[in-house]
């Protein structure tokens, strides 16, 4: 084996791994001699600036792959070793790899054993090719056997049973340089049925001049199973005896690489085809059935541009007969091709010229269904054009589509720009390529839930602004969910208008307080010396006194529930509407005033709250009914109506009772329908005063039922 150093380039954009790989390689043979490049560009560079003995390259890089590096590399420098060594393992780009002429295909897996077997299949393809390169200066059969580390040769006297082997040979069987074997021990090595092939290529030989095998199973010395090939050449006949020549291959890792070949063409998800010349099947691949509906063996003979559609047969054809039957690989081309039921499939197509290959002996293409895709273009463009106005110019915030991949298809709105990110910075990037972890994980937390049909409403702090986001599921016809929608909105504005307003209201409810607490004192003080002074005199006039007090009481009362009502949020539930009326009357009714109920509703609502709406609707109409008036609660559509049978309200008056102060009785505070109009407008509710049968009649509209 040739010792000199193997300068081994390693292209990787994981630069963590390259370190590693190439501290691995340089422990496992100290006659590697590694570099580093992190992408196909720089190696090139590398390539043209220094002696390169094998490449090692990752499939799965940025800007170009594996396979369109090796296209590259083939170019130029078409017999460097060059080996796939990825972690994307799928069997699409093996038989990429494989159609592109990878010297070999190893899948990183974890533990250091894949070290060892990577330079192994480095040391192996090195010394292949530099054997190859001497044999092309060595034209003798004995020398040219030992022409790479899989081949050996044989001499054998026929007569005299001796047998010589060159060391290519004795390291293929495993053998020592020193050690030599008897012709039966060498037929030791192979089984049963090997032998007897061997025993008639070597009579063949003899007879003839000339003998090849097929397939031949032997166990090198250690127990390892291989395959081989073997030739034998009658050399001469002399005094000495009969002396053929031979040469054995192993061709175990071929054998396997075919295996695995077969399996990946037979397994694929894609057609693989082959044709010949004149553009005729020679071969379809088992999956040509369940993507296009055909046996794979009745296409076989046909022409295959029979089946493209007519309007891309022609480019299909220039295609076919300017780009694959070129030496480098074909780049890959669109098209309809027609499904055994009559329908048209979208495939996109890639080809490979290998007519010269004994193995092949036509044009590889490989052809991938992208129907599915195809439609999801159709699909977003048209999703595309019913939000595009929406997307472009939604004000005050953002609207993003994105897929199943969390990755965003559209993404548009005034808010972009003032976060210094534009509508092309989404385009196919996810969350986590924008956004800090921990808003991302959030974002991606509810994408998902989107995607599975439900719609959520979350809130989100970005670059000191806060921000209320919508998302929404979009599906298609069948129901299924295609894409998730998601609306942000700026709020920042309104969240410190509130905090204002939730400031104001505090200082308003301390306010009404204190001024509530100032007129009470006095109040109850003057409450002490009428007591007095009606134990000391029996003046009519000290009723009027007690009958302001009380006025007074009532107008304090008011005042600061008018004044709190906008500083307390709503505790909202189902409220019997029956059961609260009758409390209410309980507290405001009298003997000869009846309650009429007509409804047994339940109804959303803060229970405090509607008991004082009810309670001073009651108060209003037994004032203004007198003391025997009948009031009836009924249910409207969407509301609850209040009427009495007292006088009622003028038109004219109608949008008046509501406001603060207004009251046509002697002792009202004004404030009890403003009171009332407040709560129903807090629960989102409308109130007003219209026609009744006589009397005064509101209705409350707008109220939700809880059935």
């Amino acid at each position: 084996m040739d010792p000199s150093p193997i300068h081994v380039l390693h292209v990787d954009d994981d630069p963590e791994f390259r370190d590693l790989t190439a501290t691995y390689l340089e422990r496992k043979n100290d006659r590697f001699l590694v570099d580093s490049a992190a992408s196909p560009a720089e190696s090139l560079d590398t390539l043209r600036d220094q002696p390169t003995d094998c490449i090692v390259s990752d499939y799965d890089m940025p800007r170009q792959t594996g396979i369109e590096f090796l296209e590259r590399v083939r170019e130029r420098w078409p017999n460097l070793p060059f080996i796939i060594f990825t972690g994307k393992g799928s069997e699409e780009v093996a038989s990429e790899a494989i159609s592109a002429g990878v010297t070999d295909y190893l899948h990183k897996k974890t533990g250091t054993e894949q070290y060892d077997l990577l330079a192994n299949r480095i040391e192996n393809a090195v010394q292949a090719r530099r054997d190859a390169k001497a044999a092309e200066r060595r034209r003798d059969l004995m020398s040219s056997a030992e022409l790479i580390s899989s081949t050996g040769g044989w001499e054998l006297n026929l007569d005299t049973e001796e047998l010589r082997m060159t060391n290519g040979l004795k390291q293929l069987y495993g053998l020592g340089e020193d050690t030599a074997l008897s012709l039966e021990e060498t037929f030791d090595l192979y089984d049963a049925d090997s032998q007897e092939r061997i025993g008639d290529i070597i009579e063949e030989a003899a007879e003839t001049g000339y003998a090849e095998s097929d397939d031949l199973h032997f166990q090198r010395v250690g127990g390892e199973q291989r395959v081989a090939r073997g030739t034998a050449e009658l050399v001469e006949h002399t005094d000495n005896g009969t002396i053929l020549r031979g040469v054995v291959r192993d061709i175990t890792d071929q054998r396997q690489r075919e295996r695995q070949f077969q399996a990946l063409v037979e397994n694929s998800a894609d057609v693989i085809s082959i044709v010949d010349a004149a553009g005729r099947f020679q071969y379809q691949s088992p999956s040509v059935e369940h993507i296009l509906g055909y046996d794979p063996e009745e296409t076989v003979g046909h022409v295959a541009l029979e089946y493209i559609h007519p309007e891309d047969s022609d480019a299909i054809r220039r295609w076919f007969e300017d780009d694959v039957t070129a030496e480098a690989p074909a780049d890959p081309v669109e098209c309809r091709v027609r499904h055994a039921d009559g329908s048209w499939r979208w495939l996109e197509l890639s080809g490979n010229n290998q007519l010269d290959n004994s193995a092949v002996e036509g044009h590889v293409i490989n052809s991938r269904d992208i129907t599915a895709r195809k439609d999801r273009v159709r699909d977003l463009r048209e999703l595309t054009s019913q939000y595009q106005a929406l997307v472009n110019y939604f004000p005050n915030g953002g609207v993003f589509l994105f897929d199943e991949n969390l990755e965003y298809v559209r993404a548009g709105g005034d808010e972009l720009s003032e976060v210094g990110l534009s509508s092309a910075d989404f385009a196919e990037e996810t969350p986590f390529d924008l956004f800090p972890d921990e808003i991302a994980e959030e974002t991606a937390r509810y994408y998902r839930k989107t995607l599975r049909g439900e719609r959520c409403t979350y809130r989100q702090e970005y670059q000191g602004e806060h921000y209320e986001i919508q998302t929404l599921p979009i599906r298609d016809e069948a129901g299924d969910v295609q894409y998730g929608m998601a609306v942000s909105r700026n709020i920042t504005d309104e969240l410190e208008r509130n905090a204002e307003l939730k400031r104001q209201n505090e200082r308003l409810d301390q306010f009404a307080s204190i001024i509530a607490h100032d007129l009470r004192n006095p109040l109850h003080l003057s409450d002490q010396w009428l007591e007095l002074a009606r134990g000391e005199c029996n003046s009519p006039h000290l009723s009027e006194v007690a009958d302001a007090h009380r006025r007074i009481d009532r107008l304090i009362e008011d005042l600061l529930t008018f004044a709190r009502l906008g500083t307390e949020a709503l505790d909202a539930g189902p409220v019997a509407v029956d059961g609260l009326l009758r409390d209410c009357w309980e507290t405001v009714g009298n003997d000869t005033a009846t309650l009429v109920v007509e409804t047994d509703a339940t109804v959303h609502a803060d229970r405090d709250r509607l008991q004082q709406l009810f309670e001073n609707l009651l108060l209003n109409a037994l004032e203004h009914g007198g003391a025997d008036t009948t009031v009836a609660v009924s249910r409207l559509v969407d509301g609850l109506a209040i009427e009495d049978d007292g006088p009622g309200i003028p038109g004219d008056e109608r949008e008046d009772i509501f406001e603060p102060g207004y009251s046509t009785t002697v002792d009202g505070t004004g404030f009890g329908l403003q009171i009332v109009k407040q709560i129903a407008n807090a629960h989102g509710w409308d109130i007003s005063a219209v026609d009744g049968d006589g009397g005064a009649r509101f209705e409350i509209t707008g109220i939700e039922f809880a059935e």
